[in-house]
This record gives C-alpha cells, structure tokens and sequence, in this order.
C-alpha cells in the first residue's frame, strides 16, 4: 500500500450584500476583481433585501464567465439569503363582486403604465391550468407563447 498526497484547492468564501439587483452585476464583478482567483474554488453568497429589480436581474453566467476568466477553479453560488422586497397595495375595494377589476382599475390609476391594459389578458393567459400527461416544457412554452402574442412580441 502507498500512501498518495492529494493537494486540495483553497476555498474562497466571499459574501456580498446586495441591494439594487439592477447593479449587482457590476457590484459583484468588482469585488471578485479585488481577489486573487486563481485555482481556487470560491463561494459566492450574496444576501439582503432587493430594493430595485429582482433575482432574474442578477447577470450569473456573466458573473461565472467573469471569474472563469480570472482563473477561478470552480464557482458556487448561494442566493438563499436574497430576498425580494414585496410590493404591497393598499386600497378599499368598494364591490366585492368585480374585485380583479376593481384591483386593476386602482393599480393602474396609482402606477400608470402603457403596459396596463394588459393586464386582465396576461392574467387570463397566465391562468391556464397544466394538461394532463403534458409535460412541464410544453406547459412552460404555451404559457409563454399565449403571454407573447398578447405583448406583441
């Protein structure tokens, strides 16, 4: 029997609060710059309350091809402690009968938006129910195909 050293790769931890996920592209480019990547295995956490934006706003196969580029071993993500802000609305709907009508007429009063007449279709369009024996990909893309017709895209 012989005995094999293996040599481990350092592990980086970097945690990183984000705020504005419309930035944290930047923000988070910026502090991996400030670190020596090399062959190392880096665990990227970021964490806080998104204020301005959400996840999907976070560029990550830039972020990955980024630190790629700077030599990075493996990179590991955590975005568990990254929170949307919730949008709340407070109103008194008056006629409990047309409450999604009444909802949207009050939205679109206090957020007006070209994009609001949409709404009662894109509710309508995001509302279909999954068929049975469908498979989720085409679910996903009837979905979207009904929401882009809609969108004019």
């Amino acid at each position: 029997m012989k005995k094999i050293e293996l040599k481990l790769k350092e592990v980086l931890s970097i945690t990183i609060q984000i705020r504005n996920a419309l930035i944290s592209t930047e923000q988070i480019i910026s502090e991996l710059n400030q670190r020596d990547l090399e062959d190392k295995i880096v665990l990227l956490r970021l964490k806080g309350e998104i204020e301005q934006g959400g996840n999907s706003d976070i560029k990550f196969p830039q972020i990955e091809e980024h630190a790629k580029s700077k030599g990075v071993y493996f990179i590991l993500k955590n975005t568990h402690e990254l929170n949307t802000k919730e949008f709340e609305l407070e109103f008194e709907v008056k006629n409990s009968e047309n409450i999604e009508e009444e909802t949207i007429k009050i939205y679109s009063e206090e957020n007006p938006s070209d994009l609001n007449k949409f709404i009662p279709q894109l509710m309508n369009a995001l509302s279909l129910e999954k068929q049975e024996d469908e498979k989720n990909e085409i679910f996903n893309n009837r979905v979207l195909d009904n929401a882009k017709k809609l969108l004019r895209f």
